[in-house]
């Protein structure tokens, strides 16, 4: 998933996107639904605790979806 891209001035540097595909590819596997709105919510968690030490990988999301389920079946 991650790539050398250039920013507007020609510089490069390495994006590591991950897509609303891919929560909901981690929901599939747990056989879990989502909505849109706990789709962004989980990528915006993902984010917020992104730490450059250890990166992103599918765990964050899988521990995301369970958290934002868990909240919304209270």
């Amino acid at each position: 998933m991650a790539f050398v891209t250039e920013d507007e001035n020609g510089k490069p540097f390495i994006s590591n996107n991950w897509l609303p595909e891919d929560v909901y590819n981690c929901a599939k596997q747990m056989e879990v639904t989502l909505t849109e709105d706990e789709v962004y919510e989980i990528l915006h968690m993902v984010a917020d605790s992104f730490d450059a030490n250890l990166g992103i990988c599918w765990e964050n999301f899988y521990s995301a979806i369970t958290e934002v389920k868990e909240k919304n079946n209270d």
